[in-house]
């Protein structure tokens, strides 16, 4: 970059190079030819011809005499005489894209006899900043304040212009606090991981963002409403809230709280199961959220007719252990939504226990956990028939019969890996 060109000298600049020995010089070139060596950098250029021409390039060198690509070339014209004359004043000062903390200013160029360097934004009757290009974002500004607003050119000899028109302008005023996001919900619960999700927040300028916070202090922002969080350590207590943010960096309040546990360390071949419910009454009615403290599930063993009951709290079972036993409800989450995040523990893999779920004392699911839904039989019932009417009217060797035959074999098969525990369907209700 060059700076402060007069009638016989330049003054240049550059970013510093970066080497692992260190650099050690810069060399200078002038029109292709090496000029000078200088340990900093900067320099001042001296000896030049009036109204001339210059290029000028720079290498560096580090401590092993190792010598970089050339920067890039800028040209520099030197002043003919002493100037004096002024930049023309920018026109058409315009501002746009008021927001409540920022706007975007724009101008038409100015012109001068050698050239316009920079271009100088007075905010209030002070300087603010200066910039080579034809237009600015200012921020950091107050919503609903009134500001004035004006623009000089400057050339090489600083050489400052006139002021532009002044522009008076007024800042938004927030009129729609953002809302905080809700229904904060934690799922899929194991020992290191888990995932959130969340209502998005609303706000009259647009949500950029959200902030996750973990005990406390901020892990992540993400522009979704959920977010997968792992890194986690087992049975540990967890806190997580959500902050959200808009296009003009406005927060809102902190969503609600979610306090979780992680699952202990599964042994042996026994694991965690997890399964979301939506629970409805005798009646056919959904009971929606609240329910989660009086929710309890009962282990069906084959061989017992007599079932074995565990309760569950928000976060543990009230048993409280990972032990080699029957399957317990480890965790409940309630997801605000009439739907609940159940856990259980010590369930053995590719096995589909029987269980029992009730609310207080109405019973809301009892047989396997993962039951084959109605229009799988459906669709097993509508197969087999058109076999048997394919069959009375003796079209076996038919294309549509081989394929309705196979059809009939895989539905089977998925309904006797289903009842074995080896695949599963849908979550239970």
């Amino acid at each position: 970059m060059s700076s402060n060109i007069t009638q016989s000298t330049v003054d240049l600049n550059w970013y510093t190079s970066t080497d692992i020995s260190g650099i050690t010089n810069y060399h200078i070139y002038q029109n292709g030819v090496f000029l000078l060596s200088t340990a900093d950098p900067d320099c001042s250029i001296t000896g030049l011809n009036t109204a001339t021409t210059y290029e000028f390039y720079v290498n560096a060198e580090d401590g092993f005499t190792n010598i970089s690509a050339p920067s890039n070339t800028i040209n520099v014209i030197t002043l003919d005489e002493i100037d004096d004359i002024k930049p023309t004043v920018p026109v058409n000062l315009t501002a746009l894209n008021i927001a409540q903390t920022s706007l975007y200013l724009s101008w038409e160029p100015s012109t001068d006899d050698i050239g316009v360097t920079e271009y100088v934004i007075y905010q209030d009757g002070e300087s603010l900043v200066s910039t080579s290009n034809i237009n600015y974002s200012i921020t950091g500004l107050n919503p609903g304040t009134n500001y004035s607003l004006h623009v000089t050119a400057k050339d090489f000899a600083n050489n400052e212009s006139e002021p532009s028109e002044e522009l008076s302008i007024t800042t938004l005023i927030i009129s729609e606090p953002i809302t905080a996001p809700t229904k904060l919900t934690a799922f899929n619960i194991t020992e290191t991981t888990l995932n959130l999700t969340w209502e998005a927040s609303n706000s009259n300028i647009g949500i950029l963002e959200y902030y996750i916070y973990q005990d406390g202090s901020l892990i992540v922002s993400t522009p979704f409403t959920n977010y997968y969080v792992n890194n986690l350590k087992p049975s540990t207590k967890y806190n997580f809230h959500v902050i959200a943010r808009d296009t003009e960096g406005n927060l809102s309040e902190a969503s609600n709280p979610v306090n979780i546990a992680t699952l202990n360390k599964t042994e042996g071949n026994y694991g965690i199961l997890g399964l979301r419910i939506r629970p409805q009454n005798k009646f056919g009615y959904y009971l929606g959220p609240g329910f989660k403290s009086i929710i309890k599930c009962k282990y069906l063993p084959k061989e017992s007719l007599k079932p074995i009951a565990y309760e569950a709290s928000i976060l543990y079972a009230s048993n409280g252990q990972d032990q080699m036993g029957d399957p317990y409800l480890k965790n409940i989450i309630d997801n605000l939504d009439g739907s609940y995040y159940l856990v259980l523990a010590n369930v053995a893999p590719k096995t589909n226990p029987r269980i029992e779920i009730s609310i207080g004392d109405e019973v809301v699911h009892s047989g396997p956990i993962y039951k084959i839904p109605m229009w799988f039989y459906i669709l097993l019932i509508i197969v087999i028939i058109f076999i048997l009417i394919l069959l009375l009217k003796k079209q076996q060797k038919s294309k549509i019969f081989r394929i309705l035959w196979i059809l009939l074999i895989v539905l089977i098969v998925v309904w006797i890996l289903h009842n074995t525990g080896q695949l599963f369907f849908l979550y239970l209700l």
